[in-house]
């Protein structure tokens, strides 16, 4: 006799056996973690990795010239009047290097003259009447007063050149928001890779103005960000040329009418005694540093 008791139910009733005759109950699901199957809680304020913020909206990429992914639709007088605010806030460094630009030029091409007119390069040709010939006086070394004069024009355009691509460091700063001081227009600059792409820009540029004037217009057009690019995305130099020849052409109609409003400042600069170009100067190479921006989609703060 066993002496194993079945389980009571408290209740004192007896368990029910099961029916023989029907198929068993299916078994019960297996267990699953608590909370699963269930909404996540919400994360009020924080968004996913990768997500933009609530009600912000992702800009296409590639965008800018209608003011998708930038800070405002591009025009030529939104440029000119970005490149003249921040002239005024930055008017300090800016206008150092400017007269930096123009005293260097103007000092150099005195010298320049002084050295040539010493060793004879002023020649003069005159009529005598008592041979009845024209005779040529001075220019005894004509020939050495001419390469004086070719070195000393390249250190002028050496420092220019050199000036000029610290003024657009500078003016790409700004549209990043930072703040410019004389130091770090200067700092970081590729200077072998700025001169190369000088060269090869400068001797198309005068090749295409030996051609009939226009092809030289050209290449000035196409080649007008060059250095923007070589700065700004540290390209060496006929890769900024090349990314230059491209922007250009991809947004050609806009940067038309902005390439004339930049001469035509250069040349309303040009009236006022050179006094202007002091403004017009910086204020077109800032104006520019914002096209390269907004036309990119990105936001010229």
């Amino acid at each position: 006799m066993s002496n194993y008791d079945p389980p009571q139910d408290p209740s004192g009733e007896q368990p029910q056996q099961p029916d023989p005759t029907q198929p068993p109950p299916p078994p019960p699901p297996p267990s699953q973690p608590e909370g699963y199957g269930q909404p996540a809680a919400p994360n009020y304020g924080q968004p996913a990795y990768g997500q933009p913020s609530y009600g912000e909206i992702p800009p296409p990429p590639g965008y800018g010239a209608g003011g998708v992914g930038g800070a405002e639709p591009f025009s030529v007088g939104n440029a000119f009047s970005y490149g003249w605010s921040k002239f005024q806030a930055n008017i300090g460094p800016i206008i150092l290097l400017t007269l930096a630009i123009l005293a260097v030029s103007i000092i150099i091409q005195l010298i320049s003259s002084a050295f040539t007119s010493g060793l004879g390069g002023q020649v003069t040709t005159e009529f005598n009447p008592d041979t009845g010939e024209f005779e040529t006086s001075g220019g005894g070394f004509f020939g050495l007063a001419f390469f004086v004069s070719l070195l000393f024009s390249m250190v002028s355009y050496a420092i220019t050149l050199l000036i000029q691509a610290a003024i657009t460091k500078g003016a790409l700063d700004l549209t990043h928001g930072r703040k410019i001081d004389l130091g770090s227009m200067f700092a970081g600059l590729n200077i072998p890779q700025i001169v190369i792409a000088a060269i090869v820009v400068g001797a198309a540029t005068f090749i295409g103005f030996v051609l009939c004037f226009l092809p030289g217009l050209v290449v000035m057009f196409f080649t007008s960000f060059t250095m923007y690019f070589l700065i700004d995305k540290n390209l060496p130099a006929m890769d900024a040329i090349k990314a230059s020849v491209a922007f250009v052409r991809e947004n050609a109609g806009t940067l038309l009418v902005f390439f004339l409003a930049c001469l035509a400042a250069y040349f309303v600069g040009a009236l006022l005694c050179g006094i202007g170009l002091l403004v017009a100067i910086p204020v077109v190479i800032i104006a520019q540093a914002y096209t390269y921006r907004t036309l990119q989609g990105e936001v010229a703060v």
